[in-house]
């Protein structure tokens, strides 16, 4: 296996074991004839012996793929971990699964990762990877379980020991096992067994869970003293080196993209063929040039404006054409009884401006696009029929909506400097002011006015400077957050907390006696973070001042119930992420001296004979 993204050829060995019948040969001699009966059946015995130590896990429990200095890991262990990553992946891509040459219910390691004769979208999505599904899982078990060692090895260095509790927190954990086995009929062994693979036993887990618990104990003391070890003086000495790396810049933007591609099947239909392209090539080039031009001019436009109201006014106008376009195309009326061209083109620049007008009062929803006077129907000053009238009406209703999900899209961004990046570079020059604007253009016709289709895309970007580069002074937050799998139980926390300020030792009491799956307590939380819209709503909401906890549970994507506590605030942000940094470069030095102290050694036939 080996370190992730390297593959090494296993060859399958194959053996085939043939029947041998031994044969009383003339003139043998009979205490020959019996001593190779005898050891005969000794090998059987212990062929069936072998066999039994094997579907018991005994022989894995003893062979150890990867070892340091004071601990090992078993063969079974490695089934254990190998499983993890297994159950792990498929829970985050559920979605994708099915779009992956991956079929969980066969062996894996007859299944190559990337077969395009089964799928094989993984490697636009994970990258490219040799070899089988197998090889790409046990290659993160293997990793994980190196690590570990290295950690269990920093704790034997530090005498960091499982106590009581831990002990007590493993025991919880495998008894939830146990319960799980029995609802399904299972024996806890059996149960293990088929979840983690045969031979695989309670006291396997255990090891590993022992294990894990141990390098997750190592891993804190190492990550406190690295964050006790940084300094205000380090933390300024870093952002003056270079102070741009940590600052921000605000901005809006519009981007528009034009594919060749999409430009052909409008001219020639979706169901094209090579023939037809061919014949009727230069009239697409015409078209696609025509968009690119189109799309040059409304980023001159955007360049040419002074503020952002500007900038955004033409941002929403190009959103609502499209929009009405794209929802226009879509209606069912007979031709009998749409308007004329002039009409519909009059129709179409009332109904935008309606909409931006909407849009700037931020109305809920926009007003009844037609009046009725009898039978005659009027929609914005002009006569049309009435299945012309209802029709436009759905027409202007979905462009508002449209509308509304793109002004929160395009909310003004903050972003950091990326090195190489043609705006960042523009951004963060100290020549930069506020409402100065920027375009980028890529693909076809990008420095000329005759386009070809070499590229066959085009893409216009404008940018606008709403607030050149700044340091965040904004304030962080000192949060405590606790986590359930049931709503009712984070409920009843809530209710536990009482409606007072509380410690935080009283909120973890609670936390633990309200059978909360796990709580922990976060210094200079920063947006983010937990990456839950709902909670970062809540934290950083005007109401939300020291001693306050989440009212309701908040839901996470992952059905977790999160109830959180305000402790109160913490660092300016930009220091919290200077010291994310330099924690981050102190943590990469300190694990490559950890690696170089304790050698992990992994031997790959073993790790090849796991069972997958």
């Amino acid at each position: 296996m080996g370190k992730s993204n390297r593959i090494r050829a296993l060859n399958a060995e194959k053996k085939m074991a043939n029947s041998v019948k031994p044969t009383k040969k003339k003139g043998m001699p009979s205490w020959l004839a019996s001593l190779i009966a005898a050891v005969l059946a000794i090998v059987v015995v212990a062929v069936c012996v072998l066999g039994v130590l094997s579907s018991n896990g005994v022989l894995k429990r003893h062979t150890y793929p990867i070892r340091s200095e004071n601990f090992k890991i078993s063969s079974n262990m490695m089934s254990y971990f190998y499983q993890l990553q297994v159950q792990s992946f498929t829970t985050n891509y559920q979605s994708y699964i099915s779009y992956f040459s991956l079929d969980t219910s066969a062996s894996l390691k007859d299944q190559v990762f990337g077969d395009p004769a089964k799928g094989g979208m993984e490697t636009s999505i994970l990258g490219s990877y040799e070899g089988t599904w197998f090889d790409y899982f046990m290659d993160l078990a293997a990793d994980q379980a190196s690590q570990l060692l290295v950690y269990c090895e920093e704790a034997e260095k530090r005498e960091i020991t499982l106590d009581d509790d831990d002990m007590a927190e493993i025991d919880s954990t495998l008894n939830t096992l146990t319960s799980s086995a029995t609802l399904v009929g299972y024996t806890a062994d059996s149960y293990i067994a088929s979840v983690y693979g045969a031979g695989v036993k309670e006291k396997d887990i255990r090891a590993a869970m022992e294990l894990s618990l141990l390098a997750e104990k190592a891993a804190a003391a190492v990550q406190e003293d690295l964050l006790n070890g940084i300094t205000d003086g380090d933390i300024l000495t870093k952002y003056n080196a270079d102070p741009k790396l940590f600052q921000l810049v605000d901005y809006s933007y519009y981007t528009i993209n034009v594919k060749y591609e999409d430009v052909a099947k409008e001219v020639l239909g979706s169901d094209y063929s090579e023939d037809e392209l061919k014949a009727k090539e230069a009239d697409v080039l015409a078209a696609y040039t025509e968009k690119i031009n189109e799309a040059k001019s409304l980023v001159e436009a955007l360049k040419a404006t002074t503020d952002q109201k500007a900038f955004m006014n033409i941002v929403y106008k190009d959103r609502a054409e499209s929009h009405y376009d794209t929802q226009y195309a879509t209606i069912n009326v007979d031709a009998e009884k749409i308007p004329d061209e002039e009409t519909r083109k009059a129709i179409k620049t009332a109904m935008v401006d309606a909409l931006l007008a909407a849009l700037a009062e931020e109305k809920e929803e926009t007003s009844v696009a037609y009046t009725v006077d009898g039978e005659k129907y009027t929609l914005y000053g002009k006569e049309v029929t009435k299945e012309f009238a209802e029709a436009m009406e759905k027409v202007e209703n979905s462009c508002y909506s449209s509308l509304t999900t793109d002004k929160t899209t395009y909310n003004p961004e903050k972003k950091y400097y990326i090195a190489n990046d043609e705006f960042s570079i523009w951004a963060f020059d100290d020549a930069r002011v506020a409402n100065e604007t920027f375009s980028v253009l890529d693909g076809d016709g990008k420095d000329s006015a005759t386009v070809t289709k070499d590229k066959e895309y085009f893409t216009a970007s404008a940018y606008i400077m709403n607030a050149p580069k700044y340091r965040d002074e904004t304030l962080a937050r000192n949060v405590a957050y606790m986590l359930f799998s049931k709503e009712a139980d984070a409920k009843a926390a809530i209710d536990a907390l009482g409606g007072v300020t509380l410690s935080i030792e009283e909120f973890e009491k609670i936390a633990d006696e309200k059978g909360a799956t796990g709580h922990t307590k976060v210094d200079d939380y920063t947006e983010g973070t937990l990456q839950l819209d709902a909670f970062d709503e809540w934290l950083y909401a005007d109401t939300t001042t020291a001693g306050s906890y989440t009212k309701t549970p908040i839901k996470a994507d992952d059905s977790t119930y999160v109830v959180g506590y305000y402790i109160g605030e913490g660092n300016p942000a930009w220091k919290v992420t200077v010291k994310s940094e330099l924690f981050s470069e102190r943590y990469e030095e300190y694990y490559k001296s950890m690696e170089t102290a304790f050698t992990v050694t992994v031997k790959e036939k073993l790790l090849a004979k796991v069972e997958g």
